[in-house]
C-alpha cells in the first residue's frame, strides 16, 4: 500500500492513501509503531509526493491517537517517538518542493501551539 503513494498514476496514489487511511483509523491505537515507523520513513522520501502524503498520513495518525503526540506524557506512543514525529514534522516544514512545505506547515500549526 505505501509504495503506492509513489505511483505515477493519480488513481493509483488516491487507492494507496485511502486504504492506509483506513489501517490508521483501525489499528492506530492497538499497534501505533507498526504505524509510525513506515510514515516516518516515508516523510523523507525522495519523491515529494510521497513526503506530502505521508505528512497527511503522520496528521491523521496523530487525530487518532486523540492528539496524543502533544500531552506531556502520550499514552499511545513512547517520549522517543513523539520528539520523532514532531521533529519529523518541523523539518518537512522546511522541504524544498512549495506544496510539501506549505502542507507540513498546516499541519504543525495544527497540532503544535506556537
Amino acid at each position: 500500500m505505501i509504495e503506492g503513494l509513489a505511483d505515477d498514476a493519480d488513481e493509483v496514489r488516491k487507492v494507496s492513501m485511502r486504504n492506509v487511511k483506513i489501517c490508521i483509523k483501525k489499528f492506530a491505537k492497538q499497534s501505533p509503531d507498526q504505524l509510525v515507523k513506515p510514515v516516518l520513513r516515508m516523510m523523507f522520501d525522495k519523491d515529494f509526493r510521497v513526503r506530502m502524503s505521508s505528512s497527511i498520513l503522520m496528521y491523521q495518525l496523530v487525530k487518532e491517537l486523540e492528539n496524543d503526540i502533544i500531552k506531556l506524557q502520550p499514552k499511545y506512543v513512547n517520549m522517543e517517538t513523539k520528539h520523532q514525529i514532531l521533529s519529523s514534522m518541523f523539518i518537512l516544514k522546511y522541504d524544498p518542493m512549495e506544496g510539501v512545505h506549505t502542507q507540513a506547515s498546516q499541519i504543525w500549526k495544527s497540532i503544535v501551539d506556537n
